[in-house]
């Protein structure tokens, strides 16, 4: 188990949360997963791309032309 699911709009919130108290092994799995996966995938290299992806498709809704247009990362 990698998270604790809940309803799209929170209804089932505090029940999940009192699930999750009640269930220790349960507690500690997600949480050290979810430290596994920051170590493994939240690394500087990975921010970088994620901005870079974020900023290129913002860049498609700008009314003025691009001045990086042709521009590549280093990486």
């Amino acid at each position: 188990m990698n998270y604790v699911p809940v309803r799209e709009h929170l209804e089932d919130l505090v029940e999940q949360v009192e699930w999750l108290k009640a269930n220790p092994a349960a507690e500690k799995c997600i949480r050290d997963g979810g430290a596994e996966f920051a170590r493994r995938i939240l690394n500087k290299h990975a921010w970088v791309c994620y901005i870079w992806r974020l900023l290129s498709a913002f860049k498609r809704l700008q009314p003025w032309p691009s001045r990086t247009e042709g521009f590549q990362p280093a990486f």
